[in-house]
């Protein structure tokens, strides 16, 4: 087989590794919409999920088979929920899943001083736009991220939970210093400025969009942000 289409095949399975590690956890419960995932019956969800963890360790297939693997955990959770829950949480882990965008971690930080999350200061000027659309981008950043440091806290509250035993393996099985929890809300950031987009491209056009861009590239260097890194979202 192409060594590329090796690669690529282990990275997928890699990707859903991680992502089934999580649903094993049941720590990862009550964050699971806000990471922006719909599953019922989370508790089967959970069984199949260290099913595929525990024949993923056993080994014994090429990555093709581990591929298969994935796909055959797919068919066991729409047994459970629905086809179309999977679909979503495909959808979802591929997308948004788990590598943080550094695209979304820039602009995460220009749309937190815009409206000043985490800041002792605000910009000295606004993106030229319809004042209007300014204040319906700034409520929609205040909506989903006023509540950041109750989110930390919850967090960090969680991981003083005591571990189950696939908890304590999950754990073991990372970088020494790293939490699984770390990943939680990487993809809770991540979906939350994912919805702040969507908001922004419903409101502005194609020349506003622009607008916008050249604002924060203006702004960048106070926060010590290149930019030449800043783009739009695909």
């Amino acid at each position: 087989m192409d060594y590329e289409i090796v690669m690529k095949l282990i990275s997928y399975t890699a990707r859903w590794e991680m992502i089934f590690e999580l649903l094993a956890m049941e720590r990862t419960k009550p964050f699971l919409e806000e990471m922006g995932v719909s599953l019922p019956n989370t508790v089967a969800v959970r069984t199949i999920a260290r099913e595929f963890l525990k024949q993923l360790e056993q080994g014994g297939r090429d990555a093709e088979g581990d591929v298969t693997l994935v796909k055959e955990t797919f068919r066991k959770i729409a047994e459970v929920t629905s086809e179309e829950s999977v679909e979503a949480l495909y959808k979802w882990g591929m997308e948004t899943y788990p590598f943080q965008s550094a695209d979304n971690f820039l602009w995460r930080t220009l749309f937190w001083w815009l409206v000043g999350i985490g800041s002792t200061h605000y910009p000295v000027s606004f993106p030229a736009l319809d004042k209007e659309k300014v204040d319906v981008i700034g409520h929609a950043i205040q909506q989903n991220f006023e509540d950041i440091d109750w989110l930390e806290q919850r967090i960090q509250e969680a991981e003083k939970q005591p571990k189950s035993e696939w908890e304590q393996r999950i754990y073991e099985s990372v970088n020494p210093g790293y939490s699984p929890m770390t990943r939680i809300e990487q993809a809770i950031y991540e979906h939350k400025t994912n919805r702040i987009w969507a908001v922004i491209k419903q409101l502005l056009n194609e020349e506003e969009l622009q607008t916008l861009l050249a604002w924060a590239k203006e702004h960048a260097p106070n926060l010590q942000i290149k930019p030449e890194l800043l783009k739009l979202p695909d």
